[in-house]
């Protein structure tokens, strides 16, 4: 599975929770281009230039889909899953810990 879509913040978050690599145009608003910068950072996925890239580009993505899901794992590792360790890390911070 692979999501095509634009990069706004919503649609970016829901398909990283679900490990879905992303193929999406680079021509976007400029509110998404965070999302853009961080599928070209991070390996999320693949931007296309042109509407005509996009069947070539979600094909290529679906043949090497695992390395996209690490890599989207290997984000997310990063930030705490559950509201507890969320907590842990403002109290911490808010203490001086």
């Amino acid at each position: 599975d692979a999501a095509v879509c634009r990069p706004s913040a919503q649609v970016f978050i829901e398909c990283l929770l679900k490990t879905l690599p992303f193929v999406t145009l680079r021509k976007t608003t400029f509110n998404d281009h965070g999302g853009l910068r961080m599928i070209e950072k991070y390996g999320l996925g693949e931007i296309c230039d042109s509407h005509s890239q996009v069947p070539a580009l979600v094909s290529f993505v679906l043949r090497q889909k695992h390395k996209y899901r690490k890599n989207i794992k290997s984000l997310l590792e990063n930030y705490p899953a559950q509201y507890e360790e969320k907590e842990k890390i403002i109290l911490d911070a808010i203490s001086g810990r």
